[in-house]
């Protein structure tokens, strides 16, 4: 029998309905169960001990191109569909609910065990099953930005949403999930346990607030939102340490928060300085700005439209060399006439010149070095290496009559090169800006119609500049409400968990399918592998397969 025959044969038994099911599927899932040593349960039939392992439960191949692929392939169904074809069976309407409805299965089971096999119950234990599994090999087995991107791809599949290309993406959004019947956007973070943090382009997030997709408008145009909105889902990985990632196991935080045109402000007002930054205004912008909103009569004010046009002052680098030439030909002979080494101060140099270009590529700032705190760290790690430390009396005694020179070439730096390249620079840093440190510019803006927060937003310091915003650990999780709506456990021992769970009669036939199906490919490989001379072998293997032919339509009610 050639292996076609064999196809059509097999395709009879076990998937008269389900075009994507081949030997070749069969042999992949069968060669699985097979290469695992993991035993995770077992069970005794008339004298003989069954072993379950990991591997017999069905494998989606894990790609995060495969599973951002709707479309089919050659071969039938592509490994989205497949994903979708499990994971739409996981219940539930948001996030909470599917994943709680995880987490209850892996703790409680599947209540009561049918006497007699039941498509319903088998379809259930074997979707969420699937579920644990995927999303475990999904983390463990990936390095962590692999691992993001499968993460990603597998909550876009399980909430019935797509997701959205990086390249040439208007939005910051990285999915869009199907909550209650709305499209919703879903901006996706997943950062190991202590290290969380959210952020991005400012504007960007703006653009999003103050024009939303079409895709979403009808869900971010809810009162609660003013007419803009960002879901953020951010997780955190609790895992224990293991020097084999493939055995590592933990859990996964879920939090959620809405960044929306209505809490924007308020929300990065008390996340960081680098939020408070970017929602800084012009003081004479919020009174026209009030004035327009009573009436809205005439145009609206805009403050960009008065700022000099944006124009190429260099990029980070090229700004870094002009800053080095000075520094070259003023800072390092006056640190060698007053008795630091020519090596030394080389070096103070050139830590400098790495953290100006750092900064500019980091905050689009070219008007600023670093912060002082970074300045002084550069300047004294030139000096002491490892050993450096700003607060040490010996080493301020050195690095700061060197920090005070390099403040003031800084600044003729400013007025002699980057005013003339940077008219647009300088006239920003020239507004009177009211800072997001202080309670009346939150008041002020949350007093403003929705129409005139969009506006508000478009002319915020962090939008004009081009800046960068960020919500550290503690304050993204006081965002979600302080405690993870969701904690799902990944690792192979939750999945042998949630197998001990389905432990009986009518799962032991479904599991036997695959202890058949090994027994089949085993024996036909050594038949065909030693030349068709075995014949024993292969009436092994025949009557394996035939078992698990009757078992399936057994299971199937196929008669």
């Amino acid at each position: 029998m050639n292996k076609n025959e064999w196809d059509n044969s097999l395709m009879e038994h076990f998937a008269p309905k389900k075009a994507g099911l081949s030997l070749d599927l069969l042999m992949e899932m069968v060669e699985e169960v097979m290469d695992s040593g993991v035993t995770l349960l077992s069970e005794e039939k008339e004298g003989a001990t069954r072993t379950y392992t990991i591997k017999q439960i069905p494998m989606i191949p894990v790609s995060e191109l495969g599973w951002a692929n709707n479309a089919d392939g050659d071969g039938g169904g592509s490994q989205r569909s497949l994903l979708e074809d499990w994971l739409r069976n996981i219940q539930g309407t948001g996030f909470q609910e599917k994943l709680d409805g995880v987490t209850e299965r892996m703790k409680s089971g599947f209540g009561d065990i049918p006497k007699t096999a039941d498509a319903k119950y088998i379809q259930e234990v074997m979707s969420y099953l699937v579920f644990v599994k995927t999303l475990t090999m999904a983390i463990t087995n990936f390095n962590a930005s692999a691992a993001g991107f499968n993460f990603e791809a597998f909550l876009a599949t399980l909430m019935a949403g797509s997701q959205i290309p990086a390249s040439g993406a208007k939005t910051i959004a990285d999915f869009t999930a199907d909550i209650d019947g709305s499209v919703v956007p879903i901006s996706l973070k997943l950062y190991t346990e202590g290290q969380l943090e959210v952020g991005g382009s400012f504007t960007d997030l703006v653009n999003d607030l103050a024009v939303p997709n079409e895709s979403w408008a009808s869900w971010a145009a809810s009162p609660e939102y003013d007419g803009g909105a960002m879901k953020y889902i951010v997780c955190t990985k609790d895992f224990e340490k293991s020097d084999d990632p493939l055995a590592r196991s933990g859990v996964i935080n879920f939090y959620e928060f809405d960044v929306s045109r209505k809490n924007v402000f308020s929300l990065l007002a008390n996340a960081s300085k680098a939020g408070r930054e970017m929602i800084t205004s012009s003081e004479s912008f919020m009174v026209a700005l009030s004035e327009w909103d009573k009436t809205k009569q005439g145009t609206a004010p805009d403050l960009a439209s008065t700022l000099p046009a944006k124009t190429a002052i260099g990029a980070a680098n090229e700004l870094a060399t002009k800053l080095a030439e000075v520094l070259r030909q003023e800072l390092i002979p006056q640190m060698v006439e007053a008795g630091l080494e020519q090596e030394k101060a080389a070096s103070v140099v050139a830590e400098l010149i790495e953290l100006y270009a750092d900064n500019i590529e980091s905050s689009k700032n070219p008007r600023k070095l670093g912060t002082a705190a970074q300045v002084k760290m550069s300047i004294a790690k030139a000096l002491y290496g490892q050993e450096a430390n700003t607060r040490n009396k010996e080493q301020k005694a050195v690095f700061e009559p060197i920090l005070t020179k390099v403040d003031e070439l800084f600044k003729n730096f400013k007025e002699d090169y980057l005013k003339k390249v940077d008219k647009r620079g300088e006239a920003i840093s020239e507004i009177k800006w009211v800072f997001g440190r202080e309670p009346r510019l939150v008041e002020w803006y949350e007093s403003l119609s929705p129409a005139a927060k969009a506006i508000a937003l478009k002319n915020t310091r962090g939008f004009l500049t081009t800046g960068h915003w960020k919500i550290p650990n503690k304050a993204a999780i006081t965002a979600g409400g302080g405690k993870p709506f969701a904690v799902m456990p990944i690792g192979a021992k939750y999945v042998q968990g949630l197998l001990e769970q389905v432990r009986n009669e009518v799962m032991d036939e479904v599991f036997s399918i695959f202890d058949n199906m090994a027994r089949m490919s085993e024996k036909l490989n050594s038949f065909f592998a030693n030349g068709l001379k075995e014949k024993g072998e292969a009436k092994v293997g025949a009557e394996a397969g035939e078992e698990a032919a009757e078992t399936t339509k057994k299971v199937a009610d196929i008669k």
